[in-house]
């Protein structure tokens, strides 16, 4: 069984003989340094830290995974030695590899989530689905003497395949991604797992992800490049689409995890290489995934266009991922379109069908763990707190908000792990049948490759999924089911959100690529709103070649559901969080790197929409940017603007992105942040302490610059989380800022003239100021027709918790209650989980009280 050592990785150089191929047809990495039982060192005490908890899986041995929040210097970069063990029902202590998911806002504070992986056993008899647990150890040396106790073992490093998969990975071209063009052209991109996995230069299409003892995952990418030429000459185009490829090798393990995204979204940032050059709307036949023959490609969705393999010249198997459509018509996808799917590759079946079952395991998530939280104390008292956990206060790390989860004692578990199973197995059918539900929130059937979420419009109006957490259930049930219908809902708003924007080494394009020095100051040359507005276009979009979509147009080969998926808007910024939310869970229970990176982009879309900078060399300002807001603020400060829920749900995906980031991008963003704090903290009325003020007609008739309780109580959750992940203990200075900023602004839903006495409950809508930019705000009166006669009870319950816990005033327990309409906890935990999503941090607060 050989043993990897994973250094770095570097450019593979042998592309162009893998296209003409395919086209026709022991180490140590040790970095632990405890004594080895001499008299002198000291023993460490094991300190049982956690408890990670899973459905018990069909296979004895596996590697489990399980993301678990840290308190502040438990690990920090590096380590200095610190280790996690799991402890089964067997009593085995297993030494876990630890990767990092986020960290706290100051680097000095080291990770403050992490996901372990670990090769471990279950009892043999252990009925299939019965709940097993594993103690999570860990150990913090104490000076450099020391030893680890009898009983724990470290591993050296080296993560040990067996040979079967090293031969794979070591095989160069062994796997790649082909497709058709509507002419019959063939393109072709290698997956190089060769250099990924053993070479140690430096890749320039790739990352190591993961890299341990008992998992080592790179993300590798490629175009596909014109390999074999079809019937009609000269009819190429310069590439086809890309493909990011996240490869997991598990230690001990004869699988390969292999997930996928494809995309229409070259940026052309890079004048000098057409591999990036965008495509515009793109016909393709078919698209496969070629490996070697003799292996077998099993997929966590059945969908209808996923086909059958067949053997291909040259010792290959293509699996087509989207087969060609009967009849001869084409697929489209349209520019920026993206999907993705997720695979597991293994070897031919063995007698006893183990690689199977181990393939099984993987796509199906069997073996992931949740952490736990404390029992409750005997006799209903409140648990003592002692395990990592998300419910623990001092590990309290969940999505950028870090507050502590409510305990959900008070559901009964076995009834929402029925609940969370069938609404997977409903969604999962629906996908691998093509069939829509008839109604929200799946309206419609597979359009090819696409089975889109919700309807066409971006901006659908409604509370459906606008939520300020989510997951919480999934977290707290332990529910591997619920884990999986958060993938099939990511999987299918992915294919609905052709936002797409990647450079040529497969990194999201970012706003430092695209500012020019200007006269006055520097501008990007563009009009951009989490996609290209009217006006000039630095990507090439109006250059991309038509001449096959004209052939396909010409000959009627468009599919028929063509205009259907059309239709398909990309989530807009008003409603960026149906994104967001289901890519967050993945993250943050998962560490996933497919939604990790997904986010990420819509991170930087954000900061392309969102910025400081001119929008022309002759100065022009976008009235949705940073610019534009800094210039309002500028003329009229401490009155409120024009800032709501899209600059809520904007400044979130900055704040997933900086939870999540790299220490580099997170240094590279910071500035933006400053300016954002400036920006709320010079601009919120100083009377009243609203930050929105805004005229729309659909808000008191347009009549008055207002504000929509909505979209403060997203706002707040942004800059609470804001807070968290980026100031708290980092930079007192913007942190004081921000407090000040979220306490007016919490305190203004209770008081006048937001709150409503009669109504028990903040006003939906409430005039801010006149339209006259020169009249006074209303900061003690308000017009007859100034304010709604509804209140909102739906998004606004998390900010009386935020405001309480800023300012421990009894004023936002008060109003809590009122709008509770009864004592608040007994209110709260009788609504069980309904609109959990945004009562969230209020109900944990009223538990804690």
């Amino acid at each position: 069984m050989p043993c990897l050592k994973r250094a770095a990785i570097r450019a593979s150089g042998a592309i162009a003989a893998s296209f003409l191929l395919l086209a026709a047809s022991g180490c140590s990495n040790s970095t632990y340094s405890f004594e080895s039982g001499t008299d002198s060192a000291l023993t460490m005490t094991p300190q049982v830290v956690g408890r990670i908890e899973l459905a018990c899986p069909a296979v004895v041995e596996f590697p489990i995974e399980a993301t678990i929040p840290l308190p502040k210097g438990a690990w920090p970069e590096p380590s200095n030695g610190r280790v996690f063990f799991l402890r089964g029902p067997s009593g085995k202590n297993v030494h876990a590899q630890a990767e990092i998911v986020s960290r706290y806002a100051s680097a000095a504070d080291g990770a403050d989530v992490v996901q372990m992986i670990a090769h471990v056993d279950r009892p043999p008899t252990t009925t299939v689905g019965t709940t097993i647990g594993y103690d999570v150890i860990y150990f913090a040396p104490q000076g450099d003497d020391v030893q680890l106790p009898n009983g724990y073992q470290l591993e050296n490093g080296s993560l040990k395949l067996p040979d079967v998969i090293a031969g794979l990975l070591s095989q160069p071209g062994a796997l790649a991604v082909r497709a058709r063009d509507a002419y019959d052209n063939v393109y072709l991109g290698l997956i190089d797992t060769h250099d990924a996995f053993f070479s140690s230069g430096q890749l320039t299409s790739g990352v190591v992800l993961r890299d341990g003892h008992a998992v080592l995952q790179a993300r590798l990418y490629t175009v596909l490049q014109p390999a074999l030429a079809g019937p009609t000459p000269n009819t190429f185009l310069p590439h086809l689409f890309s493909v990011h490829a996240y490869v997991s090798a598990y230690a001990q393990e004869r699988v390969l995890a292999l997930d996928l995204r494809i995309s229409n979204g070259g940026s052309g940032a890079d004048d000098s290489d057409v591999l990036d050059d965008p495509l515009g709307r793109e016909y393709f036949r078919d698209i496969e995934l070629v490996i070697p023959n003799g292996w077998l490609a099993y997929s966590a969705v059945h969908d209808p266009f996923l086909g059958a393999g067949y053997g291909v010249p040259g010792g290959y198997a293509a699996i087509p991922l989207v087969a060609p459509i009967e009849g001869g018509k084409l697929h489209v996808m349209p520019s920026q379109a993206q999907f993705e799917r997720r695979l597991v590759i293994a070897p031919p079946p063995d007698p006893i069908g183990q690689d199977w079952q181990h393939a099984q395991m993987l796509l199906r998530r069997a073996n992931l763990a949740f952490c736990q939280p404390d029992p409750l104390q005997s006799g209903g008292g409140k648990p003592s707190e002692t395990l990592w956990s998300w419910w623990n206060a001092d590990t309290a790390r969940y999505f950028p908000q870090r507050h502590a989860l409510p305990r959900l004692d008070h559901v009964s578990k076995s009834a929402l792990l029925q609940q969370q199973q069938t609404s997977f197995n409903k969604l999962l059918t629906h996908l691998e049948s093509g069939a829509s539900y008839g109604e929200l929130p799946v309206p419609s059937p597979n359009l090819g490759w696409a089975h889109p979420w919700g309807v066409g419009y971006g901006g659908m109006s409604g509370g459906d999924e606008i939520v300020l957490w989510d997951g919480i259930e999934c977290a707290w049930s332990a529910s591997n089911s619920a884990y999986r219908m958060f993938e099939l809902v990511h999987r299918m708003n992915t294919d609905r959100q052709p936002v797409a924007l990647y450079d040529r080494d497969g990194d999201p394009t970012r706003i430092e690529q695209w500012v020019l020095q200007g006269p006055h100051g520097p501008y990007v040359d563009m009009f951009f709103y989490m996609t290209l507005k009217p006006g000039n276009d630095p990507f090439g979009f109006d250059k991309a070649p038509k001449f096959q979509e004209q052939y396909v147009q010409a000959n009627g080969l468009a599919p028929d559901w063509e205009a259907a998926l059309a239709l398909y808007e990309p989530h807009d910024q008003q409603h960026l969080v149906r994104y967001l939310r289901a890519a967050q869970v993945l993250a943050w229970l998962g560490n996933d790197a497919l939604a990790k990176d997904d986010l990420l982009m819509q991170a930087e879309l954000v900061r392309l929409s969102y910025h400081p900078y001119f929008n022309s060399i002759y100065d022009h300002v976008s009235d949705t940017s940073l610019k534009f807001d800094q210039q309002t603020v500028a003329a009229h400060p401490h009155s409120g603007f024009d800032i709501g829920r899209g600059e809520g749900w904007a400044f979130q995906a900055l704040n997933i992105a900086y939870a999540l980031g790299t220490p580099a991008w997170r240094s590279s963003t910071k500035p933006l942040f400053d300016q954002i704090v400036d920006l709320v903290s010079n601009g919120q009325s100083s009377c009243t302490g609203i930050l929105q003020s805004y005229a729309y007609e659909k808000i008191l008739e347009g009549k008055y610059h207002a504000r929509q309780s909505i979209e403060q109580a997203i706002l707040e959750n942004a800059l609470w989380s804001m807070l968290e992940t980026v100031y708290r203990d980092a930079d007192a200075l913007h942190a004081t800022q921000l407090k000040a900023v979220l306490a007016m602004s919490t305190t203004s839903m209770t008081s006048f003239p937001a709150w409503s006495e009669a109504l028990d409950g903040p006003l939906a809508q409430v005039a801010v100021s006149p339209l006259d930019p020169s009249l006074p705000p209303f900061c003690d009166w308000l017009p007859y027709d100034g304010a709604s006669n509804w209140v909102d009870d739906f998004q606004t319950w998390s900010s009386f918790a935020y405001g309480y816990e800023l300012t421990k005033l009894p004023v936002f327990l008060v109003r809590a209650q009122q709008m509770a309409k009864g004592p608040l906890l007994q209110k709260m935990q009788a609504a069980g989980t309904a609109n959990l999503g945004n009562r969230a941090a209020l109900l944990r607060l009223a538990q804690d009280l």
